[in-house]
């Protein structure tokens, strides 16, 4: 735990929050390009169920929450990194696991790190595809679906936000 830092300081009133990335699949979209989906979890002391706690984000999507970090708090993002782009050899399996492990280096430091952890660009990280979802589904009266997504954001926003 660091105290030098305000940025970096606990709030004793969070509970810790731990996160996963459980799995990652490459995928091949309509257009017949690949990209890699990672799962992610976050996990509290509470958290008895993940399924409410699961979303998965592309490579591209953590490379806009860096780049939305360094542009709006700079002085709390310093030291982080990401995992360098790669033009080639995305696919591998061991390209694909080390991947996995830094980025999810990446979140837990995130997650840590009190003044990242409730940016409105994290929160719109783990979250804000799921909101989109859950507002298209209800307009094309998907209600169990729609329910289901603001549940899982509901979940995902509780532990980050310690509410």
């Amino acid at each position: 735990r660091r105290e030098n830092n305000p940025s970096e300081r606990v709030d004793e009133s969070l509970q810790p929050l731990l996160v996963r990335i459980v799995g990652a699949d490459v995928v091949v979209d309509k257009a017949g390009s690949k990209h890699v989906i990672y799962m992610i979890i976050f996990l509290t002391r509470s958290s008895d169920n993940c399924d409410d706690c699961r979303i998965e984000r592309r490579y591209s999507d953590f490379l806009s929450l860096h780049q939305a970090f360094l542009q709006r708090c700079a002085g709390a993002a310093k030291g982080l990194s990401l995992p360098p782009k790669l033009l080639f050899q995305n696919y591998k399996a061991k390209i694909i696991r080390r991947r996995r492990e830094a980025l999810q280096v990446y979140l837990n430091r995130v997650v840590e790190n009190l003044t990242l952890r409730r940016t409105p660009q994290f929160v719109e990280f783990c979250c804000g595809k799921e909101k989109k979802e859950a507002a298209e589904s209800a307009n094309g009266k998907a209600y169990r679906k729609a329910v289901d997504c603001f549940l899982r954001v509901l979940s995902v926003q509780s532990k980050l936000l310690g509410v």
